[in-house]
């Protein structure tokens, strides 16, 4: 339909123009101006913007808006973004930043004469891209779960496939997918347990089929893949909604009585905006299975929490395979060779045969294969056994976690299984081209062996591939021993009655990947409230060796300065060594603390004591934090109800957060690595102080962060000081940052431990925190709390 001002004359906007049309508010930060501006600039040169804007600054609306103006204008040929975060949070918080940008272009819509043309005022759409355990009905009613989903999907999806092939032409396979649909079409409510929570309601009442998977001729398939098949329904989304979230994917699919996520991959690349995970930009397999269509140089990436970006990737780019896994794939391959052995001699023009000839693999790959599936968990086992027996090996507890080196971590070595794969002269090209072997294996077995799926192949031909071609200094190869609580009825190692093992090669500076995505965009954004000092970002993601101009731009808190306290409390280091385990104290206040944990009860109870309103507390990790406070609820040295935070369900998080902001003021004692201390608006009087006490450092002796090191110090010149130091700081400045986020917020924030003070780690505090904070002493944060809010 047209524009009702669309007679009249409508001149392209201009990117400035563009800018102040669809900016939502009167009047940006600021921060927000000079942001937008370099962007346009950087991005115009095809390059990057880094922006550390501290918490408030508005960094979600500076991107977008900077997004709209560059996909919205004639000069530059930007045509889509896609937005990338590791936060759920900070998902809903670009969906409404979105809503509210759209909601400025329909009041310039509503203007005469148009001040700009009509199609650079048009609503600007987007989609949220989620995993399957997201999307997917039968995890919703409760059929499969989050982590079966995959292997479920993968064997109904095959069940379904095989169904339609039956049939001969495109036309009636289409025919027989309709008729898999309308087969299944239940009038009755949908199977639902009773003892689930009712978290997916709206999709229930859209499903139009049962919660389970239905059944033709004995076989389980997918009414909803069926659906998709049919190719009869409409992607999920379009003009009549937006701001397309997850739930309306679900709940359009399963009322059309089609899959949610085959929804999804349609509807990507119709978008103005996608929104997704680090994977949907960094992560091959997402990549290949949905974002492909958007990654090109037309399109703008925004990358949000980005100090995140490279431990989440060194996580992306590592692989790990349980022992049972390994074998259940050797078994497999083991059965395909039988197969075709058992052809060769058999009918000529035998299509198992002719499909092998048309491919790269050949059989004595297959043999490999099959052999270090069903092998390598014997030889690690007892290569575990042994390195267990040793006397300088620690006894392994039931309860342990061990990580066993295959490899010198601290050397570029060959590892155990390489040098055992070339004593037995095993043909490592199907390790090589371990991806390939692991998918040509399972469609073989798919196709021509009567095996069910789930096929193990294709995970283990993707460890056998990095295994081959990860090298030995970007990569650390291990076994991981976790505990069981089933134990084996005759286990072939002493070990395994209480621990299962699994083969692991992890990444170690994931530079490369990084690199190689960056280059596929126009150009973009990576915005955190914790970047600083951009040397050490930019180390890790390559800035000397991508040819891109890359721009820094920081901006510190916009807000009054004197409606905040910093506190640098000179407390003993609460390292390990100073403090001990929290399981060797009983946290009681008759019980004789260490000073360092004497220190931080002193510091924490000041805080706390004088503060009229809520305080979050943030440690190292959960255990420091139910040690806290439990000792502080205990002590009645304080009058709030203390919330501790434990690992848990976001919806466990959710309900814990309610209770933190309702009612009167409380303590909440959590970890810095959780999600509590980071993409969380504490808004308005909801926080009143944070402190961090400690610096969660990861630790330097395990085997992994010891390789970290290595790679670190030969790349950077500075393992410790560069691997752990700045992501630790970055934690903690994350959880101070959630106080003070607009002009009338007051607060205090509060850093409880002494090398917070040291130069080696205000290295990586901004200098404008450093330069405003008191050093006070922990049985002096009672008189300097107090007087701060004697004034406010």
């Amino acid at each position: 339909m047209a524009s009702p001002n669309s007679s009249q004359s409508q001149p392209w906007a201009s990117q400035s123009e563009l800018v102040s049309l669809a900016f939502p508010y009167a009047n940006p930060y600021p921060a927000q101006q000079s942001g937008i501006s370099t962007t346009l600039d950087v991005v115009g040169d095809r390059g990057y913007h880094l922006i550390e804007g501290a918490c408030g600054t508005g960094k979600t609306l500076l991107a977008l808006t900077a997004a709209v103006a560059l996909m919205r204008s004639k000069q530059t040929p930007i045509q889509r973004t896609l937005v990338v975060t590791n936060m759920k949070q900070q998902i809903r918080a670009f969906e409404s930043d979105i809503e509210a940008i759209n909601d400025s272009l329909a009041d310039a819509r509503d203007t005469s004469p148009l001040p700009a043309h009509e199609k650079q005022l048009r609503p600007v759409q987007s989609i949220t891209a989620v995993g399957k355990a997201d999307l997917c009905p039968l995890v919703a009613s409760g059929a499969s779960s989050p982590q079966s989903i995959y292997d479920d999907c993968s064997t109904l999806q095959a069940n379904t496939n095989q169904l339609i092939s039956e049939a001969y032409s495109g036309v009636e396979r289409q025919m027989v997918a309709t008729k898999l649909q309308e087969d299944a079409i239940s009038e009755d409510t949908p199977s639902w347990p009773a003892d689930r929570p009712d978290d997916h309601a709206a999709t229930r009442e859209a499903m139009r089929f049962g919660g389970m998977p239905d059944e033709h001729d004995d076989t389980k398939y997918c009414a909803y893949y069926a659906g998709y098949k049919s190719g009869e329904s409409p992607p999920p989304g379009g003009s009549s909604r937006p701001v397309t979230r997850p739930q309306d994917i679900v709940n359009e699919s399963v009322e059309q009585g089609t899959c949610p996520h085959e929804g999804l991959k349609q509807s990507v690349r119709g978008n103005d905006i996608v929104i997704g995970n680090y994977a949907h930009a960094f992560n091959p397999d997402v990549i290949n299975g949905l974002t492909d269509k958007v990654i090109e140089s037309t399109t703008l990436l925004i990358v949000d929490e980005a100090h995140e970006l490279i431990p989440s990737l060194r996580d992306m780019a590592s692989r790990k395979v349980p022992f049972w896994k390994l074998r259940k794939a050797g078994e497999q391959t083991d059965a395909l060779v039988n197969e075709i052995e058992t052809r060769v001699n058999g009918t000529f023009g035998d299509p198992l045969l002719n499909s092998l000839g048309r491919s790269r693999a050949h059989p004595g790959g297959f043999r490999t294969f099959a052999k270090s599936g069903t092998l390598l968990p014997s030889e690690l086992g007892d290569w575990v056994q042994s390195r267990l027996n040793h006397p300088e090996e620690d006894e392994l507890t039931p309860n342990e976690h061990r990580t066993l080196s295959l490899q010198d971590p601290t050397e570029a070595e060959t590892d155990l299984v390489s040098e055992w794969l070339a004593e037995n002269q095993m043909d490592t090209v199907a390790w090589g081209d371990g991806r390939y072997y692991g998918e040509t294996i399972d469609r073989f077995l798919t196709e021509y062996a009567d095996i069910n799926p789930p096929f193990a192949t294709s995970e283990v031909g993707q460890l056998f591939e990095l295994w081959a071609n990860g090298g030995n200094m970007n990569y650390h190869r291990t076994v991981t021993l976790t505990p069981r609580s089933n134990p084996p009825q005759n286990p072939s190692f002493e070990w395994q009655r209480t621990h299962r093992a699994a083969l692991e090669i992890n990444n170690t500076l994931p530079r490369s990947r990084v690199l190689s995505q960056l280059e596929e965009f126009g150009g973009g954004v990576l915005m955190s409230a914790t970047l600083s000092p951009f040397w050490v970002f930019e180390s890790e993601i390559g800035k000397s060796i991508i040819d891109r101009p890359i721009e820094t731009s920081q901006y510190t808190l916009p807000f009054p300065p004197e409606n905040r306290s910093t506190l640098f409390v000179g407390s003993e280091a609460f390292t390990y060594e100073n403090r001990g385990s929290h399981t060797e104290y009983d946290p009681h206040p008759s019980t004789t603390l260490p000073q360092a944990r004497a220190d931080v009860v002193e510091a924490a109870r000041g805080l706390v004591s004088n503060t009229p309103g809520n305080v979050l507390l943030a440690l190292p990790s959960y255990g420091e934090a139910d040690w806290l406070g439990t000792y502080l609820e205990r002590s009645g040295a304080i009058t709030k109800p203390v919330l501790v935070d434990e690992s848990s369900s976001q919806a466990e998080t959710e309900q814990l957060k309610e209770r933190f902001f309702t009612g009167g003021p409380k303590v909440l004692t959590t970890s810095m690595r959780g999600t509590l201390t980071t993409g969380v608006n504490y808004e308005g009087d909801k926080l009143a102080a944070a402190a961090v006490i400690g610096i969660p450092v990861d630790n330097p002796s395990d085997e992994l962060n010891k390789a970290i090191q290595a790679v670190y110090e030969e790349e950077f010149d500075a393992g410790f000081n560069l691997a752990f130091i700045p992501p630790a700081v970055r934690m903690a400045r994350q959880a101070i940052g959630r106080v003070i986020r607009k002009d009338d917020d007051v607060g205090i924030r509060a850093f409880i431990d002494s090398r917070y003070s040291d130069p080696t780690y205000q290295a990586y505090i901004p200098q404008s925190v450093c330069e405003n904070g008191v050093p006070v002493s922990p049985d002096a944060v009672d008189d300097q709390v107090a007087s701060f809010w004697q004034t406010h």
